[in-house]
């Protein structure tokens, strides 16, 4: 298994997962250069990402492939510049 993996790629695995994602660079951009990825259901509802770290046993039971994508490419997503997904 590769150390890191493209932003595109991912991408990819989200929506063979059959989720929907959300992509931004923040505003305000302090340390390291980085950016904010979100994993939405098909309705555009939030699942996991940026933005939170807490999570309800029922929200996790209902999308495991969308938290296992999360555990499984934690601090291995990179986009184009080289900058760090963090979600």
């Amino acid at each position: 298994m590769s150390d890191v993996i493209s932003l595109k790629e991912f991408k990819r695995k989200i929506r063979q997962a059959g989720y929907k994602y959300k992509s931004y660079v923040p505003q305000f951009n302090f340390g390291q250069p980085h950016r904010h990825m979100e994993i939405l259901d098909k309705e555009g509802n939030f699942i996991v990402g940026s933005g939170a770290n807490v999570y309800t046993t029922e929200m996790i039971q209902a999308h495991p492939k969308a938290f296992e994508l999360v555990r499984k490419y934690k601090d291995r997503v990179f986009d184009e510049e080289g900058d760090k997904v963090l979600f």
